[in-house]
Parts: C-alpha cells; structure tokens; sequence
C-alpha cells in the first residue's frame, strides 16, 4: 500500500513539472509574470517553469518583421518643396541577445553592461507590444518611421533622392533607431523600393519625376551616342595607324632589299674588276716573257762565227766609225750583258 502512494505522488509530481515548464522556441520569448517575480521574466530559446495559477506565460514574437513603409498619396515635400510618393521596406526585431548594439548606443541610454539594456528593451517591447496582434504592430511601426522618413526627405532634394537612395535610407535608420530603441525594437534594414510623384487632391501629379526621367534617358543616349562615335574614330585611327606602320614596314623592306642588291652588284663589280685586272697583268707578263726570248733569240743568233754573210772581227772593227772608241751602254734587259766595247 504504501509503495502505490509514493508512486502515485511521484506520478503527481512528475505530471505537475510537465504542466510546469514550458519551452521557448528560438522565435520567440517567453515572458513570465505574476508570484514572485518584481519584473517580467523572458526567456528565449530555453525552458522555464510556470507556476499554475499564481504566475502566467505569455509569448512574444522574436521573428523578423517585414513591413512596408509608404508615405500618403499625397506624398512628402523634399527640400526644394516638391512633394513625392515613396515605398520602402523596414525590417525589425524585439531586441535579443544576438542583437547588434554598439557601446556608444548602451552608454547614451544610461548603461553600463549590454545585457542590461537588452533586457530594458525587452522590458519595452514587453509594455508595448504583448498580446498586440501582427496587424496592429505594424500600424505602430509605421507611424515612427513615416515621421522620421518625412524628416529625412524634407532635408534633401529631389535629386538626391534619386541618385543616392542608399544614403537616404542610412540617414532613415540612423534617425530612427533611437524612437524604435524606445519601443523594444532593433532597426535591421530599411530599403527605399520606389519613388514617384505625389498626386494632389485633385489627382493629378506635377510630373517632375518623369521629366527628370526623359532627361537622364536622352542624357544616357547622349552619352550613349558620344561613346559609339569615339570607339568608331577610336577604331578608325587604329586601323589608320595600323595602315600606316605596315606601309613603314614594307618600305623598310623594298629599302633593306634594294640596299642588299646594290651591294651584291658592287661586290660584283669589284670582283669583275679585279679579275680583268689579274687577267690584264698575266697577259702583259706573257707579253713581256715573249719579247724577251725573241730578243735572246736574236742576239745568240746574231753572234754565232760562221754565220752567212757575217763579217770578221776586222771588217766589223774597220767599219767602226769615230765613236768607236767610245763605250755604249746595253741596258740589263737586252741580253743580260755587260757593256760592249
């Protein structure tokens, strides 16, 4: 009997810790209140223990929140008083321990410590927004950032509000985050979808977007053309140059090789030269060894005794006239002797 009770007292108290704690899911945080407690208790991404009765869980949503942010038809007057119909996306989140939180944001606020101020934003968006449906969070939402959009685009003009929606949408975030920091809420992002012109009460706009948009389209084709006729006078002077260098070459070509055949006909030349030179001296030589022998020829004959109708020494020396005593010099090449008396 007695085991049956414990049993069924440890059944009862197992039974009652299951109806006890709850689990949180990563998207969202369990707040507890009630006995006990001097502050609402959240509790994200982990298990927690509710007392039945004298202590409640409620839940917050910890997603990320998609909202479209659009001002009125009648749109927001820029810098230069043109008003204009803008549609942005914001993306928020209640604040948690994986927010981004600078030191300069936690010291501005009044804190030391990052996890303090996590849970003071906790604890607003707690006061703000629990048991609040989707619908009427964004409402709320969207009527911080309306203004502060307002202020943004009331400081810039139309177009920088073309040319620089990134810059815009920093300045929205920045003015932002402070009023959303008050409500629980972290600015994740914020992009500027479209911009048009405002409509007035009458239902017509005043058309400045679109003009400005045929000027930067004729100012783009404008360009547009400028470019293809530089890359086409680009193209041209290449192909020109290109021309050109290729004439150089092939005159250097024509040059190099009419030098080359100029110089093959003078060494041609030069060649012939020198072998009609040698030829013209071999034939002199030849000449001159012919004429030499003839004359050697004719003086050994001329002094041979018996030779027909030759004189004696005695007729030759009587017929010696009055220069007979006188020497004539014979020069060496006739008949290499010395001189006759």
């Amino acid at each position: 009997m007695g085991f049956i009770i414990a049993a069924a007292v440890a059944a009862a108290i197992i039974a009652f810790c299951f109806l006890c704690y709850k689990k949180a899911p990563p998207t969202q945080a369990i707040v507890v209140t009630g006995f006990g407690l001097s502050r609402p208790k959240v509790v994200c991404g982990r298990g927690v223990f509710v007392l039945p009765i004298v202590q409640r869980a409620d839940r917050l949503n910890m997603r990320l929140l998609k909202i479209d942010v659009k001002t009125p038809e009648t749109g927001v007057k820029t810098k230069e008083g043109v008003s204009l119909w803008l549609d942005s996306v914001v993306t928020v989140q209640v604040y948690s321990e994986n927010s981004t939180v600078s030191d300069e944001e936690v010291r501005n606020a009044g804190y030391d410590d990052i996890r303090k101020y996590i849970n003071s934003r906790q604890q607003a968006a707690i006061s703000n927004f629990l048991g609040m449906d989707e619908a009427h969070i964004n409402e709320k939402i969207n009527d911080v950032l309306q203004g502060n959009l307002r202020e943004i685009v009331s400081e810039m003009t139309v177009d920088q509000i073309l040319t620089n929606r990134k810059q815009m949408a920093v300045s929205v975030v920045e003015n932002a985050r402070p009023d959303l920091a008050k409500m629980g809420l972290e600015v994740v992002t914020f992009n500027v979808q479209d911009v048009k012109d405002a409509v007035d009460a009458m239902g017509h706009n005043h058309g400045v977007i679109e003009a400005i948009g045929v000027e930067q389209e004729e100012l783009v084709k404008k360009r547009a053309s400028i470019a293809k006729a530089e890359a086409e006078r680009d193209v041209s002077c290449a192909k020109a140059a290109a021309a050109m260098a290729a004439n150089e070459k092939e005159i250097e070509a024509q040059t190099a090789i009419a030098q080359r055949n100029n110089e093959l006909e003078l060494a041609k030349s030069k060649l012939k030269a020198e072998a009609d030179k040698a030829a013209a001296d071999a034939n002199a030589a030849g000449m001159i060894q012919t004429n030499l022998r003839a004359k050697e020829v004719k003086e050994s004959e001329a002094g041979r005794p018996g030779r027909p109708g030759g004189r004696g020494p005695a007729a030759q020396a009587g017929c010696r006239g009055p220069q007979a005593g006188r020497r004539r010099a014979v020069p060496p090449s006739e008949g290499g002797r010395g001189p006759e008396v």
